[in-house]
This record gives C-alpha cells, structure tokens and sequence, in this order.
C-alpha cells in the first residue's frame, strides 16, 4: 500500500483480508489479530492495468494504491474484489458462483 502523508510518498508492506463483511482490513504483519485499517469495498470501483503488479480501490474518500508480490497475485485479488462488488450489486452469491462455474467449464462444441 501507497501511503498517504508526507511528500514523499514510499510503498509500505501491509498484510491484506477480505472479510465476510465485504471489507478489505489490512495489518503490518501476517499473524496481527488486529487490523490498522480497513477499506469499504461498498461503492467501491477497483481498477488494474492488464500488466503489471500495481491496481487501485477508489472509494467516496479516498483512492488506495496497492501493489501485489507478483502478476499472480494481483489477478487473484482483483478478481476477488471485483467478485465480491459484484454480489454487493446483486445481493445474491448463487449468480456470482454460477458465473464464476460457467466461465471455468470447458464448452463441448459437439452441441
């Protein structure tokens, strides 16, 4: 995460969570019990280059810089995040769920 304050602003290691209230908490180390902050992924919009390891949660506040360990990693929590938007919006996880099913099923193209 990018911080904030000052006029230099460096990247600062933080240890990230979804939680199942829909909010992104976030600690200075792995095995904190207790988060130092919290961002509301509610009426968020999350964006990312195709490339790369940096991507973005904008919220009505503020807008988070983060950058993932590896491309992997950033695909992941973009996809997380954005999946998590998304039964925000539709306020039901069977529609996310069968999306995500339909989308990892090989189409048999003898029908």
């Amino acid at each position: 995460k990018k911080g904030e304050k000052g006029l230099v602003k460096r990247w600062k290691k933080r240890f990230f969570r979804l939680t199942e209230q829909f909010e992104l908490t976030y600690s200075d180390t792995a095995t904190s019990p207790t988060p130092i902050g919290t961002i509301s992924i509610r009426n968020s919009t999350v964006r990312s280059p195709d490339t790369g390891l940096d991507f973005q949660i904008t919220t009505k506040d503020r807008t988070y810089f983060l950058q993932a360990l590896s491309e992997a990693d950033r695909l992941r929590w973009t996809s997380a995040l954005l999946y998590a938007r998304k039964y925000l919006d539709n306020c039901g996880v069977d529609s996310v769920i069968r999306e995500f099913v339909d989308e990892e099923e090989p189409q048999d193209s003898t029908h």
